[in-house]
């Protein structure tokens, strides 16, 4: 199971939705970038199918602070 030192943006696996989402992973938890949700990792790993990677790491930080400020 991941665990995040420090706030890492990832892509992970929506079991809802069965595809990809973009979010914020922190200690155990992501927090989802379209609805705000906060999703456990060991629930992200344990819901997705065999064949598929939980947790996609990004390489480089993405800014999102103008969206956050004018929506």
């Amino acid at each position: 199971m991941k665990f995040f030192e420090n706030p890492t943006q990832v892509s992970f696996y929506d079991f809802y939705e069965r595809s990809y989402v973009g979010g914020i992973a922190y200690e155990n938890k992501v927090i989802c970038g379209c609805c705000g949700e906060i999703f456990l990792i060991e629930d992200i790993y344990n819901l997705a199918p065999e064949n598929v990677t939980p947790i996609k790491i990004l390489e480089n930080w993405t800014d999102i602070e103008y969206e956050i400020r004018h929506g």
